[in-house]
């Protein structure tokens, strides 16, 4: 959902708390795809939470979302655009830190006025969350690699 009023401080926070829906949803999905074993209420509750997952993914938005970060992240103008800041993140810099970077690197650089305009991206902190998650999935190397 495009913001109407753009603050980015609150936008990139707004992307980290996304960012930790996606990869928990990503993750359940990859967690619950399998037999459950145990009692029958665990499997009751491991077959609910698996479905949720599976729903989360077959929602309208998400749906839309996802195909939107596949054609953004695969975008020639917008590897342009931010692999020159990826390819200089210190070869120490994981977990939370990495993310976060990523985050103000990715924000920063997608949402000024201009860049969303020439490549219609939309100002949404679930879009970006998207985007970050699939930059982070690929690695910044190999996102990076020409």
């Amino acid at each position: 959902m495009e913001q109407k009023n753009f603050e980015f401080g609150t936008f990139q926070r707004q992307v980290l708390d996304n960012l930790k829906v996606v990869e928990r949803s990503y993750s359940n999905l990859e967690l619950y795809s399998s037999t459950p074993s145990g009692t029958a209420a665990n499997r009751i509750s491991y077959r609910a939470t698996g479905y949720l997952s599976r729903l989360y993914f077959k929602m309208p938005d998400v749906k839309r979302r996802i195909k939107e970060t596949t054609k953004i992240v695969n975008d020639p103008a917008v590897k342009d655009i931010l692999c020159p800041s990826l390819k200089v993140f210190p070869v120490n810099c994981f977990g939370m830190d990495l993310k976060i970077k990523t985050i103000k690197t990715v924000t920063s650089l997608l949402t000024q006025e201009d860049i969303c305009k020439e490549l219609e991206i939309a100002r949404d902190p679930q879009l970006f969350a998207m985007i970050v998650y699939k930059i982070l999935e690929i690695g910044l190397k190999s996102y990076c690699k020409v």
